[in-house]
């Protein structure tokens, strides 16, 4: 029983360390360019079997309505994909002894084992002021990423002694269950850990080095080859961002951001000309980058002398 269709994240390429960076620069390019999120996630879906493409459908006849950061493998697919005997009459009403009773029609059953796989563990709810008063109300805030949103909520207490700075850091990024709730999701976590990298170098510092955050998992020079290399994820997600600001993903609503205390929402955007690397910058990471990858040709030469 198939009551709304999913586009599911296909493992091998949504968190395996070795292409989770080129993804996520092949992602927000898509999201960049394409005129929908919907069309977005057909542009990076993939087609073969072979884990090549970021998304997958079980049907590949249906356009999925759902999306709710589910991750499943290749093999996993193959196996739901042989599944023949599916219904798809919205969800179910009425379970009886001789048939099912759907929101669009009905089933005859028998002696069939029935199994509720219909629990929500995530299910949205409205945003409220993270902090308030004497009260921590716990909220998602990095996209699919409850318990490093944790981490950082913890990060906001710990540092600032503003309730209204705390909530300007911290913003409410629901689970997303639709379509378009990818691209959203995308922009709210930027545009946080732009917040928290602007708020000051200790927080940038902590950023990199929290080990719930799965970007500080991966080494600078990779983290500088991906953002500025062929893969180009500094310039996707410029691009991206700026798509969004500008309206230009057509099933995408506006996007309600809470400002507490001073400020507008523009100088709380992130700005392509404020993001980019001045000259100086570049060569400092153009050398960190060449000084990343000697020495990780050095480290590699060394375990293979010793036999490592």
């Amino acid at each position: 029983v198939i009551p709304n269709d999913a586009w599911y994240n296909l493992r091998e390429r949504s968190f395996s360390h070795s292409t989770f960076l080129k993804s996520t620069a092949c992602m927000l390019g898509a999201l960049a360019r394409a005129s929908s999120v919907e069309q977005a996630f057909l542009d990076l879906e993939d087609t073969t079997g072979d884990g090549a493409g970021i998304f997958a459908r079980i049907d590949p006849s249906i356009r999925p309505t759902v999306y709710k950061c589910a991750t499943i493998g290749v093999a996993d697919l193959a196996k739901l994909r042989s599944i023949t005997r599916i219904k798809r009459l919205g969800r179910v009403l009425e379970i009886r002894a001789d048939e099912i009773i759907f929101q669009q029609g009905r089933m005859p059953r028998s002696t069939e084992t029935i199994i509720d796989c219909t629990a929500n563990g995530l299910a949205p709810r409205e945003a409220v002021p993270i902090f308030n008063g004497g009260k921590i109300i716990l909220q998602p805030m990095i996209f699919c990423q409850a318990v490093f949103s944790a981490a950082l909520i913890a990060h906001a207490e710990a540092s600032f002694d503003d309730d209204d700075r705390k909530n300007r850091m911290c913003i409410v990024n629901q689970h997303p269950t639709t379509v378009p709730d990818l691209a959203k999701g995308m922009y709210l976590s930027i545009l946080i850990t732009k917040r928290f990298g602007e708020a000051g170098f200790k927080h940038r510092w902590w950023l990199a080095s929290c080990r719930l955050n799965y970007g500080a998992t991966f080494p600078l020079w990779m983290k500088l080859w991906y953002a500025l290399g062929p893969a180009n994820l500094k310039g996707n997600m410029d691009a991206f961002m700026d798509a969004v600001e500008r309206g230009r993903v057509s099933d995408l609503g506006p996007i309600l951001i809470p400002e507490v205390g001073a400020g507008s929402l523009a100088s709380d955007m992130i700005s392509k000309e404020a993001g980019r690397l001045s000259p100086g910058r570049s060569m400092v990471a153009l050398g960190v980058l060449v000084c990343g990858v000697a020495l990780y040709g050095v480290r590699a030469q060394l375990a293979s002398s010793f036999g490592r």
